[in-house]
């Protein structure tokens, strides 16, 4: 009898054995993603549209952009303007904000540290584009690492 058990669990522990191994090697792995080709017309869906207002105060998103400096800031612009506008002057966007989204965008000269990939990258002025509507920073950075002043979008003036 007790020979029979043995036999009997043996038996059921190999069988549990062998549909676990079946089971996980059974079920198809799920498909890879199908990559997005560089002159698709695909999109992320936009989810900061234009608002109209109301807006923040200049004040708010300029105290907001300071927060970023690594020194004393020498010399200032601002300027509310569109996200195209924005962009355009970066050079660079997302697709998720409306390109009719109302932003800050604010100039600051004053020592930047920023990150492009896994070094520091040291400026003597940045930008950040200050969302006018809830007042997050949609994007910040330099595109230029000599201290040259920047020549300004149309809309954005220095503030003294």
């Amino acid at each position: 009898m007790k020979v029979n058990q043995i036999l009997l669990t043996g038996a059921l522990t190999a069988a549990l054995g062998l549909f676990i191994a079946v089971s996980a090697t059974a079920q198809p792995a799920p498909p890879a993603p199908t990559p997005v080709p560089p002159d698709s017309t695909e999109r992320a869906p936009v989810l900061y549209h234009r608002t109209g207002g109301p807006y923040i105060a200049e004040q708010e998103a300029l105290a907001t952009a300071d927060r970023l400096a690594e020194s004393a800031i020498t010399r200032r612009a601002v300027g509310l303007v569109n996200y195209a506008q924005a962009m355009a002057w970066i050079g660079s966007g997302v697709g998720t904000i409306d390109p009719q989204r109302e932003v800050y965008l604010v100039v600051n000269e004053a020592k930047y540290i920023g990150r492009r990939g896994l070094e520091d990258l040291t400026c003597h002025w940045y930008f950040a584009v200050v969302d006018a509507t809830d007042g997050k920073v949609r994007s910040v950075g330099c595109t230029d690492r000599t201290a040259n002043w920047p020549r300004l979008p149309s809309g954005v003036n220095e503030k003294r």
